[in-house]
Parts: structure tokens; sequence; C-alpha cells
């Protein structure tokens, strides 16, 4: 399968070149989360129902740590999660995915999380 290219950037904090997964990371799902934000959120609201999870009931290091350990341990939640995403890619985007699946779900499920967290708290 064909890499997935972009112009080559200089990563700010390093000054390195950014790496192809970075760049599809910054190009592509970092802009798919933001235009599904509200999306997560809905969804996120009705697992918390489902669950007869109350966060409101927790202050806000507690509701920080059942928002990480929900993430950590619920692995059918962030496969849907991350199929919201997915499911917005071209066919090139999904090729490259595909290709570079396992460190690309690290980035997607790191995203999300930090998203539905600063949502939540």
């Amino acid at each position: 399968m064909k890499e997935f290219t972009r112009p080559k950037i200089r990563n700010l904090k390093t000054g390195n070149q950014v790496t192809n997964e970075e760049k599809f990371q910054n190009e592509v799902i970092r802009p798919i989360a933001k235009l599904k934000y509200n999306l997560f959120e809905c969804y996120f609201k009705k697992y918390l129902n489902e669950k007869n999870i109350n966060l409101s009931e927790l202050i806000k290091e507690q509701q920080e740590a059942k928002i990480l350990t929900i993430f950590k341990k619920d692995n059918t939640l962030k496969a849907d999660l991350r199929g919201l995403i997915i499911g917005v890619f071209t066919l090139k985007e999904y090729e490259y995915y595909i290709s570079n699946s396992k460190n690309l779900n690290k980035r997607i499920n790191f995203i999300i999380e930090k998203r539905i967290t600063s949502t939540f708290i």
C-alpha cells in the first residue's frame, strides 16, 4: 500500500521531521474528532446512562479517575468511538489506516479520551 504522504513538516518541539503517523493524526484524525465532538459527547452520555454511572456525584479527581478507568477497561466503548472516526475516512486514508492500525488506534483512543475527559470534568 502506498504511504500516506503530505509535505514534510518540522516538529515544533524537537525540530525533527514529523512522522507520517503524526501527520496523519494532525491532518486527518484531529479534524474528524473535532467534527464529531458532539457525537462523542452524546454517545458517552448514553453509555454512562446505560451503565448507571453518575459522574456529577463525584468530585473532579474521582470523575477523571472514573473516565480513565472506563477507557482502560471497556474495549467495546473504545472500538465504537474509534469507529465514529474511521467511518469518515476516505478510501486512501482508510488504506493508510489499515497498514498502521495498531499505532493509529492508540492515537485515536488518546484523542477521544482527552476530548471526553475535558467535556465531563
